[in-house]
């Protein structure tokens, strides 16, 4: 991408030398990365001076963690995954968890392998169990992650009457969002 810059900008500017303008990206990204490299040492400095029976393993600090990767990182290489395969089928059943409705969310897709995988996303918390919430909380959810509701190609839900039925379950809800589903 530099080197087009690079030779549309000596196209324009012919009297300047193209060894001069590359030495020039090549100063711009060496800032760049610099300082990229005083953070990561700023932060091993702190680490290393830090005290020996700091090991940032307290359960809040563990979940912080486990929240950063989950979402940030191992969540969008699945989407990732979920996109370049463009249909997926999705999977949810009701949980309840210290009190809470929640809603476990899995996604089937067939990859790039032609391996047929499910994969959980996320529990989803559901303020009331009916057809209505859960439908508006799994759609919501799958606009946040940019996964396009068109391509849903099938669903599978627990038993229960608020997900299959035909006229206010989350089956049909889905169905009016995405037809082929």
């Amino acid at each position: 991408m530099i080197l087009s810059e690079t030779f549309c900008n000596s196209i324009k500017k012919p009297n300047e030398n193209i060894d001069t303008r590359l030495d020039e990206e090549r100063k711009i990204n060496i800032e760049k990365n610099r300082h990229i490299v005083k953070t990561i040492a700023e932060h091993l400095s702190h680490i290393g001076i830090s005290n020996r029976n700091a090991k940032y393993t307290s359960p809040r600090i563990q979940n912080e963690i486990i929240t950063t990767i989950g979402y940030d990182i191992i969540r969008n290489d699945l989407v990732k995954e979920i996109k370049a395969a463009t249909f997926y089928s999705i999977l949810a059943d009701e949980v309840t968890s210290h009190n809470r409705e929640e809603l476990a969310f899995c996604i089937r897709f067939v990859d790039q392998n032609k391996d047929i995988r499910e994969e959980f996303l996320s529990f989803l918390h559901v303020p009331r169990i009916t057809g209505e919430v859960i439908a508006s909380t799994m759609i919501q959810f799958l606009k946040d992650v940019n996964l396009d509701l068109k391509n849903i190609r099938g669903q599978g839900y627990g038993r229960a009457a608020n997900m299959s039925s035909d006229n206010v379950g989350v089956q049909r809800k889905i169905k009016n969002e995405s037809p082929k589903a």
